[in-house]
């Protein structure tokens, strides 16, 4: 049986503890301060972590060839094969089982996870910002790529309203873009000088 449904049904569920755990957590805190702070709770990078700590990749059925390709350590799925464990265990045992799981075995260093900023959203964030201002989505453009095929290094702008607001670097694209956000959320007064990093 494929274990995508209840990856499916884990994931709402881990989404409404999330959002409970945080609103009884934090009482004064916005609902847009909510939402980016469950975003850290429950992002990819954090589940993998903790589908590993319970060793779930070795339990995992899966392909030899996917196997061989390194499948039992991929974050996406590791993550994903947590969720289905939090979707079982809600089958199995209801929405208080399965809240007391994710209390004690995702969410039991929720400070730090909290104080993470290499989990936030930066591009997420600035879009966030830039549609409730009305100022048009960002546009992010590579303006430079140097080294081999395998080891390239990537400098990301990103423009609103045809003004440059952040430029990044990074061994990903991505990682570029997230960075030239944090830039421009910096310019914009929207986090800290000092969580910008180059």
């Amino acid at each position: 049986m494929s274990y995508e449904r209840l990856e499916f049904l884990g994931d709402s569920i881990l989404n409404l503890i999330a959002a409970e755990h945080l609103y009884h957590k934090f009482p004064s805190n916005e609902e847009g301060q909510l939402t980016k702070q469950k975003a850290l709770m429950v992002n990819k990078k954090v589940l993998s972590r903790k589908a590993r700590a319970l060793g779930l990749g070795d339990l995992i059925l899966m392909s030899e060839s996917e196997d061989k390709a390194g499948g039992r350590n991929r974050s996406s799925i590791t993550a994903d094969v947590l969720e289905a464990v939090i979707g079982a265990v809600f089958l199995d045992r209801g929405y208080i089982a399965a809240r007391n799981f994710v209390t004690e075995f995702i969410f039991d260093d929720l400070d730090a996870v909290l104080a993470d900023e290499d989990g936030i959203n930066f591009k997420g964030t600035l879009l966030e910002l830039a549609q409730q201002s009305n100022w048009g989505i960002p546009v992010y453009s590579v303006i430079r790529e140097v080294g081999p095929e395998h080891h390239k290094e990537f400098t990301v702008e990103v423009k609103i309203k045809n003004k440059v607001l952040g430029t990044g670097k990074g061994m990903s694209k991505k990682e570029a873009e997230q960075k030239s956000a944090r830039i421009a959320l910096q310019k914009l007064n929207q986090i800290p000088s000092n969580h910008v990093r180059n």
